[in-house]
This record gives structure tokens, sequence and C-alpha cells, in this order.
């Protein structure tokens, strides 16, 4: 193998990985959420009925918000 090859074979198999990688199981929809999880996780499971979609709901940490 000679170096002129290396940076190809390189960049093929990051892409591979990649590739592998992006197959994953992931959900059709991230909803990042700062209404409290009681209220907003039944409308976000209406909508995922809805719409069919694979919703994935993140809700704030109560530690993380601010008060103003």
């Amino acid at each position: 193998m000679t170096s002129a090859h290396a940076p190809s074979r390189l960049a093929i198999v990051l892409f591979l990985s990649l590739f592998a990688f992006g197959c994953g199981e992931q959900p059709d929809l991230v909803v990042y959420c700062a209404l409290d999880q009681e209220f907003a996780e039944p409308l976000i499971r209406r909508f995922a009925a809805e719409t069919g979609l694979d919703v994935r709901p993140e809700f704030d940490v109560e530690a993380s918000k601010t008060v103003g």
C-alpha cells in the first residue's frame, strides 16, 4: 500500500462509519419543551398518534430553569 492511497481509504472508512451510525433508531422529531412535563406530555403523545411520527420529547430540568 502506498501512502498516496491512504487518504482515500481513510475517507472511505470515515464515510462508511458515519453512514452506519446514521442508520440507527432515531426519532422522526425531537421536541425541546419548556412546559412542565405533566401538561405537555399528553399533547405530544396526541400529536405523535395523529401524525404517525416517532416523537422524542426533551423536557427542561427544574434545576436549570431561572426565575425572571
